[in-house]
Formats: structure tokens, sequence, C-alpha cells
């Protein structure tokens, strides 16, 4: 990721690297934006910051109109572009037009596309298939969808009022995660979801902070 921004994005211009956290909350991306601090250490025209709230305060828009917008993992590409319309609206609210671009270690296919067909400059280092939809068409791919639904009726509805998001949040058929990092929701739910149809506690392969 640093090898790219250095060779694509790096130029003369002030440019801000922004991690997608949000509010006072401990994020992944956080810990991206400082190993990236590392890694640009040279780069004096770079600026880093560790929220989006963080980024939006004083001018640092106006003086950072080019800024980079970099996560671990986007599995929708949901919240990226949120941040991005957000920091779009402030931007224009102050008179100030932006030139974003996306970054993102890993991320889903479809999140990719979505990104794109926003039309902002979106780079993945790694982009992943559905992990049943990208690998299986049509019957085939209905009847491993069906199967995975079926495990899913052994799962706890619901914990604290929110739902279980079958095939991950947004349907995104995840298969990702970092060891000893927070999991995403976009992760097939058998994987992470720590109550069962019965209300007692699953040991899971992957692990969720959240709930």
């Amino acid at each position: 990721m640093a090898k790219y921004i250095r060779e694509n994005i790096l130029t003369e211009t002030p440019v801000a690297i922004v991690a997608t956290a949000w509010g006072d909350k401990p994020d992944s991306s956080q810990q991206l934006v400082q190993r990236l601090k590392v890694q640009l250490r040279s780069d004096k025209n770079v600026e880093f910051f560790n929220s989006v709230n963080a980024f939006e305060r004083k001018d640092h828009i106006k003086r950072f109109p080019r800024f980079i917008l970099v996560d671990e993992f986007s599995g929708t590409g949901e919240t990226v572009a949120n941040r991005l319309k957000h920091i779009g609206n402030h931007a224009k609210a102050n008179g100030t037009a932006v030139d974003p671009y996306v970054c993102m270690l890993f991320g889903m296919e479809k999140a990719s596309e979505k990104l794109v067909n926003l039309g902002y400059k979106t780079y993945f280092c790694a982009e992943l298939k559905a992990g049943i939809s990208g690998y299986f068409n049509d019957a085939e791919r209905d009847e491993k969808i069906a199967l995975m639904q079926r495990l899913e009726e052994e799962l706890a509805p619901a914990i604290n009022g929110e739902p279980m998001p079958s095939l991950g949040h947004g349907q995104a058929e995840a298969l990702f995660f970092i060891k000893n990092m927070n999991a995403p929701n976009s992760n097939f739910p058998i994987l992470w979801w720590p109550k069962d149809a019965q209300d007692r506690d699953r040991d899971t392969i992957m692990h969720r902070a959240e709930l």
C-alpha cells in the first residue's frame, strides 16, 4: 500500500492519509495509519489523521484537499462511501474542492466496484471474491447459498436487538480476518456469530468485539 501511494498519489501537493475510523472508539484503520506513518516517514508533504472527525476539524480539509481514505478491509464499500460523502459535503459547505482517493489492504470485489462506480479513485491491494457466489454459478450457487442459510438457522436470530446478518453484512459473503484482530461483520455469521439458536455461547473461528 505504501509503495502504491508513493508511486501513484504523492506529488509535491500536500496529501492527508485518513483512517476510516469514526468518533473516539479505537479502530483497526488507525493501526494501519500508524504503520503507513513509518513507511512514509521521509515524505514531508504527508500528514496523518486517526479519524474522519479529526480530519474535518479546523482547516485540515482546506489544507489537504487531496486525501487518501485507508483501511485494512472493506466488505461492501458502504462505510467508505458514506465517509467520503460526509467529507465531500463538509468540504463543499466550506467552498473546498476535494481530490479523494481510496486505498484498502483487502476488500471484496463488489466493494471495489461500488466505489469505482461512484467515481472514486480506488485501489485495493487484494480483491477477494464472495465466498460462495464468487466461485459457483446458477443452480450450484443457489444450492450452496441455501445450505449456508440452513446452517444460519442454528444461530441466534438476534443479539441485543442486532439481527444476525445472513451471509454477512450486505450479503458480502466474506472469508477474511486478521489473527487477533476484530473480525468484519461482512464474514459469514457461521464463522463469528457468538450465540446459537438456544442462546448458548459458541466457540467460533473468528471473534467480533461489538457483540
